[in-house]
C-alpha cells in the first residue's frame, strides 16, 4: 500500500492521498547513498522578499516600463526570468536585456543586503553530515553563485544550480538522485511550484510558510514550517524516517 505525507500543523507530518497518479518508487540495491535533501533559495535559505521586490522595482524602472504594484512586485519572487518577463509583459526580444539588469542589480543588493533566515548555516551544516544537500533555484546560475558566497554556504551544497532554460526542478531532482544513489528525496521551498517539482520527483515537500508562499499556496505540501527551527526539526525526523512515508514517482 503506498504511503504518503501531507501538512497539517506547521511542524508535523500526517497522512494524505495525492490521486491515483501518486505512485510508490521502489529503490532497488543500487541505491545506497544518502537521502537528498534540496532547498530552494530565496524565502526559503535567504531573507530576500523585500530586497527581490525592490531588485524587481528597479529593473522596471530602468528598462523605462510603466511602474508596477506591490503585489506583481510579490508574485515575481519565485519564478524564472522567463515567467517573469511574461508576467511584466517584456517582449522575447527584450528578455536579454531585463536578465542583464537584474544581474547588475542583484550584485549590488545581494553584497550589500544578502542574508540568511536565522540558523540556516548550523542546520546545514547539521543536515550536511546525514544527508546529501542540493541548492535548486530560479535565480540565474551567477545570482545563485553569489548569493552563496556572500553568505558562505558554498561549502554546503554537494549539488546546486540556478535557472537553465530546457531543465526543470523536477528533473534536477531526478538526476541528483540518482547521480548520488539517493533512497529518498526531499524538497523545502516557500512556493507551490517548489511542492509541484517535489512530487513530480517523486519527493516529499516542506513548505516554508515564513517565505513568500501562504499556507494556502502550500497546502499540498507533506509538511509545513513556521520557520528554520522547524524546517530542522523535520529534515531530521525525515532523515531517521520518522514520518512514515516512502517516495512518490508521479
Amino acid at each position: 500500500m503506498t504511503k504518503t505525507v501531507q501538512s497539517g500543523q506547521p511542524g508535523t507530518w500526517g497522512p494524505v492521498d495525492h490521486g491515483p497518479q501518486a505512485t510508490l518508487w521502489q529503490t532497488g540495491p543500487a541505491a545506497v547513498g544518502k537521502p537528498l535533501i534540496v532547498f530552494d533559495l530565496d524565502g526559503t535559505l535567504l531573507d530576500s522578499r523585500e530586497t527581490a521586490m525592490e531588485g524587481h522595482r528597479l529593473a522596471v524602472e530602468a528598462m523605462g516600463l510603466p511602474p508596477v504594484s506591490q503585489e506583481v512586485l510579490a508574485a515575481l519572487n519565485g519564478p524564472n526570468s522567463e515567467q517573469s518577463c511574461r508576467i511584466l509583459g517584456i517582449s522575447v526580444s527584450r528578455r536579454a536585456e531585463f536578465e542583464a539588469v537584474m544581474e547588475r542589480i542583484d550584485d549590488v543588493i545581494l553584497r550589500q543586503r544578502g542574508k540568511l533566515f536565522p540558523g540556516v548555516l548550523s542546520m546545514l551544516h547539521e543536515l550536511s553530515a546525514e544527508a546529501t544537500l542540493g541548492l535548486l533555484t530560479n535565480g540565474s546560475p551567477a545570482y545563485m553563485e553569489l548569493a552563496c558566497q556572500v553568505t558562505g554556504m558554498t561549502h554546503c551544497f554537494a549539488e546546486r544550480t540556478g535557472f537553465v532554460p530546457g531543465f526543470s526542478k523536477q528533473d534536477r531532482i531526478r538526476a541528483w538522485q540518482s547521480r548520488h544513489g539517493a533512497p529518498r528525496a526531499l524538497m523545502v521551498g516557500d512556493r507551490a511550484g517548489d511542492v509541484a517539482a517535489a512530487h513530480a520527483a517523486g519527493a516529499l515537500a516542506i513548505g516554508a510558510v515564513y517565505g513568500v508562499g501562504a499556507p494556502d499556496e502550500l497546502a499540498q505540501a507533506d509538511a509545513l514550517a513556521a520557520d528554520i527551527r522547524q524546517v530542522h526539526s523535520l529534515c531530521l525526523a525525515f532523515l531517521q524516517g520518522a514520518w512514515g512515508g516512502e517516495n512518490r514517482r508521479g
